[in-house]
């Protein structure tokens, strides 16, 4: 069981992390935390006292009490489909008008170019949906074919990016600075998913490539999460199917027991009904806890058919 003081250690690094984009909010409205009349807190988390102080801290006032942090999201979703249907209409003593919500892209889009930056196709903030199309030509003499590596965030740097993906593209070869190729983004039409086209002007060469948006943790930052959440005893542990060959990193809780982790491994897909799970070639007991087992940190476990 977790004090008080020790869950709001395990979390005040992600509470302090929204810190960035309170401000960046703020300076994108041109506004200052002074003139924020009132902060409606969204969301099962702001139930946490540590995230309301943190608020209360941040904007120097009260945040409201009076709506229903869970309820809330239902209400603005019953605004969001209103402002489909609903035109200005005069009622007795008020006005009601259209609510103007938009969606809008989090972190801007771009793609690497030869002098190692990652130039913006699509910047933050910009309303979705939204297709945007930049032109590029060639950087060296009679290339055939270039890679396009796109990246999503605010730097212009790519080792300070968040990397999307990439995939090579047929040209027409012509001397630097002479070709005409269209690199264009969809974004919007479907959750989490960016859409690149490549369109080469001379060839009429076509690549059309599904992208999806990456996660805000580093694998880095996933595991130290994990170890943290785990009261900084998780054993980590690379799981085999002999079967099938899959392979998988995993975090074994010491508290849990070996048919809890049966079943993750099953939701997980890796593990099959009638497989056992092997250290060292003994098969584990579903009643064990991992604690009471000889699994040692960076060692590995087979899935494999149980023994008669």
């Amino acid at each position: 069981m977790l004090s008080r003081r020790e869950f709001d250690g395990l979390i005040a690094d992600f509470v302090e992390r929204t810190r960035k984009p309170m401000e960046q909010a703020l300076n994108d409205a041109a506004l200052s935390p002074g003139d924020i009349d009132d902060i409606l807190l969204v969301g099962g988390t702001t139930y946490i006292p540590a995230v309301k102080e943190f608020v209360r801290e941040f904007f120097g006032k009260e945040p409201e009490h009076k709506v229903n942090p869970i309820e809330v999201v239902a209400l603005g979703a019953a605004v969001a489909t209103l402002k489909e249907g609903i035109k200005e209409k005069e009622t007795p003593g008020k006005i009601r008008r259209p609510v103007e919500i938009s969606d809008v892209i989090s972190r801007s889009l771009g793609v690497l170019t030869s002098d190692g930056t990652v130039p913006k196709i699509i910047t933050r903030n910009t309303k979705i949906p939204i297709r945007q199309t930049q032109l590029y030509t060639n950087s060296w003499d009679y290339m055939d074919e270039g890679i396009i590596s796109v990246y999503q965030g605010e730097s212009m740097y790519p080792e300070e990016e968040g990397f999307l993906g990439e995939f090579w593209f047929e040209i027409e070869p012509k001397p630097a600075g002479e070709s005409k190729i269209d690199i264009t983004f969809g974004g919007g039409e479907e959750f989490g998913i960016l859409h690149v086209t490549a369109h080469d002007h001379d060839s009429g060469n076509v690549r059309k490539v599904k992208m999806e948006a990456v996660g805000r943790l580093t694998k880095k930052e996933k595991n130290k999460w994990m170890k943290k959440m785990l009261n900084m005893h998780a054993i980590k542990v690379q799981v085999v199917n002999v079967e099938t060959e899959d392979t998988l990193n995993y975090y074994l809780n010491p508290n849990a027991h070996i048919r809890d982790v049966r079943k993750d491994l099953m939701r997980k897909g890796i593990l099959s009904k009638g497989m056992g799970i092997f250290y060292r070639d003994d098969e584990l007991d579903d009643e064990q806890r991992v604690k009471d087992t000889a699994i040692k940190d960076g060692s590995g476990l087979e899935l494999r058919q149980k023994q008669k």
